[in-house]
């Protein structure tokens, strides 16, 4: 059985709003619908910050990194 999503969602004013299994899919909700928001790993490890670590709209790769680079930084 697969577990939750450890990708959360958080808008500007810092409110919980969604969780993703994909990196990618953070991305687009940054960047359509939360921008200036953060895509965390978990819900307290921010690993990117929409228009202060790059554009979410512009590049989903980005993101992808980023989270990556958490993931390999925390032993996950």
């Amino acid at each position: 059985m697969a577990g939750a999503p450890r990708w959360k969602v958080f808008d500007a004013d810092k409110r919980y709003q969604a969780s993703v299994k994909e990196p990618e899919a953070g991305a687009a909700l940054l960047g359509s619908i939360y921008p200036g928001g953060t895509l965390r790993l978990g819900h307290s490890h921010v690993v990117f910050t929409d228009g202060v670590d790059g554009d979410a709209v512009d590049s989903w790769d980005v993101v992808a990194r980023a989270a990556l680079a958490a993931l390999e930084q925390v032993g996950w």
